[in-house]
């Protein structure tokens, strides 16, 4: 699937593997200053994670480009912001995440109003609405 959509389809690829490495580390090394800074954290990381996932459906898009950047721009300002605070305890860069997150709503919004090829927005939507796990295993629509 070559085209201007191609390149966030591994942007994404590369975003998850990036989201599974700070969840990682998020789990087993990194040093909180409070609680809200872990619960702060996992809540960015479930957002990289999601989005990462909307970055693969983004080929698919009519308008692939603008939806890409702006969810790639959205989720890099909005899930930084959350990940530095989490770790640094600093909420000085906490402004971007009202930016990041209406680049994500805008995105989003892009994609429902865009016309999708065949089944892909299907496919999106099954991607998007995963259960995700909590911590009592609960399986929780996000």
């Amino acid at each position: 699937m070559a085209g201007p959509g191609a390149a966030f389809r591994r942007l994404g690829a590369l975003s998850g593997a990036g989201a599974l490495g700070l969840a990682s580390y998020g789990a087993h090394g990194a040093q909180f200053p409070d609680a809200y800074g872990k619960e702060l954290f996992d809540k960015a990381n479930k957002h990289h994670f999601l989005h990462s996932l909307a970055l693969l459906g983004v080929p698919h898009c009519r308008k692939p480009l603008w939806a890409g950047l702006l969810l790639a721009s959205g989720t890099t300002l909005f899930c930084t912001s959350f990940y530095y605070q989490a770790l640094s305890g600093d909420p000085s860069i906490q402004t971007l995440a009202p930016v990041g997150g209406s680049l994500l709503l805008l995105a989003q919004t892009a994609k429902v109003t865009a016309t999708v090829h065949g089944k892909c927005l299907v496919k999106m939507e099954k991607a998007l609405n995963l259960c995700v796990e909590d911590k009592n295993r609960k399986c929780v629509l996000m």
